[in-house]
């Protein structure tokens, strides 16, 4: 009778052994499944995650291509953007639009592309900003002088008729005195013909001078850069030397000269005609620094000339009817001489200046925040 009940009690002890090792067993071989189907998911996450990336980075470089041909002023692409059959054997396209909200211009670059093996899409859209290389592309009078001027050739001066306000007519600004030529001349735009006034003011009302401490930096004034933050407006131009001044007959943009030399200049810019109204101009805003200007015999700028530096005076040299259509400033006294005459004529390109559809008019970039993907 005990060798039986000992028998028994084996069988049982076996019989629980072996129930524990199956469900060992099966717990062992979920935790498997589970950590293979884990790692085919996360596989699976990976693989999506790095074709999103390859298909957002085509998206990037669509981006970064459609901004460097608005740079160029070229809008136009090479592909259709919903034809991928059209993207010249490339992985993304971008198109370039512009819309009007409430009176601006927003431009928009709308970028497709496909991740190399060509199984994940993007379509990703980004503003780009515009800023001005101009704070104020309607300076107060066509001539402004931080400083003394003495103008030793005769000037002829076309007014900013609202320089001092609605109705008030200003020619000069300039913190300290006013030294011209007997035979210079200031009238309106109108009358400004020939390089002679036909009707030229009787008072000296339009001339601003010894304003004294009252005086703007002008640097900030016209550019929003106060003269410590230079550097900060010369990062953003093209330096150009001396030399190449006299290549700027086809420029628009702003350019900084610097080196050593004259800026010989006998054209700067483009117009077609020498009044204020009815032509689209190419603009051209140089930035001298402490470089002399030299404006040949029938030189014409068309744009905004800054004398700038720590030189004083600054110089200007005139061969003969030299003309500047715009304005002329200086942030030091300034001396104007030779020649028989210098025409300035203020112009307002504000509408020119502050639009972005040409980019030579200012900084152009990707808006931040102003992006989102689908």
């Amino acid at each position: 009778m005990r060798l039986f009940a000992n028998n028994a009690i084996n069988q049982q002890n076996g019989g629980v052994s072996l129930a524990t090792a199956l469900i060992l067993l099966l717990c062992t071989s979920l935790v498997v499944m589970y950590a293979a189907k884990q790692a085919v998911l996360e596989q699976a996450i990976a693989g999506n995650q790095y074709r999103y990336y390859s298909a957002f980075a085509q998206a990037e470089a669509a981006v970064n291509q459609a901004l460097a041909a608005y740079k160029n002023n070229a809008t136009d692409t090479p592909c259709q953007l919903n034809n991928k059959a059209d993207w010249s054997n490339q992985t993304f396209c971008a198109q370039i639009s512009q819309q009007s909200v409430d009176g601006q211009t927003i431009t928009e670059v709308n970028a497709k592309a496909s991740s190399d093996d060509k199984t994940a899409n993007i379509d990703l859209h980004q503003y780009i900003g515009f800023s001005p290389w101009l704070t104020n592309s309607s300076p107060a009078a066509a001539l402004i002088v931080a400083g003394t001027l003495n103008a030793e050739t005769p000037l002829q001066i076309a007014v900013n008729p609202n320089g001092g306000g609605i109705g008030v007519p200003v020619s000069i600004w300039s913190r300290d005195a006013i030294n011209l030529n007997s035979a210079s001349l200031r009238c309106q735009a109108l009358d400004l013909t020939n390089q002679n006034c036909s009707n030229p003011l009787t008072t000296d009302l339009d001339l601003v001078q010894n304003v004294g401490a009252n005086f703007p930096d002008l640097l900030a004034y016209l550019f929003g850069y106060s003269n410590n933050q230079a550097n900060w407006l010369k990062e953003k131009a093209k330096l150009i030397s001396p030399e190449q001044c006299q290549s700027l007959n086809q420029a628009a943009g702003l350019y900084w000269v610097e080196g050593s030399g004259s800026c010989v200049i006998d054209q700067a810019g483009q117009s077609d005609q020498l009044d204020t109204s009815g032509f689209d101009p190419q603009v051209v805003i140089l930035v001298l620094n402490n470089v002399p200007l030299q404006l040949k015999a029938n030189s014409q700028i068309v744009g905004y000339v800054l004398m700038f530096g720590d030189q004083s005076p600054q110089q200007i040299s005139i061969e003969n009817n030299a003309s500047i259509l715009g304005g002329l400033f200086s942030n030091q006294n300034l001396s104007i001489n030779q020649g028989n005459s210098l025409k300035l004529v203020w112009s307002d390109y504000s509408t020119i200046l502050d639009h972005p559809n040409s980019p030579t008019n200012g900084a152009i970039g990707l808006l931040a925040g102003g992006w989102r993907d689908f």
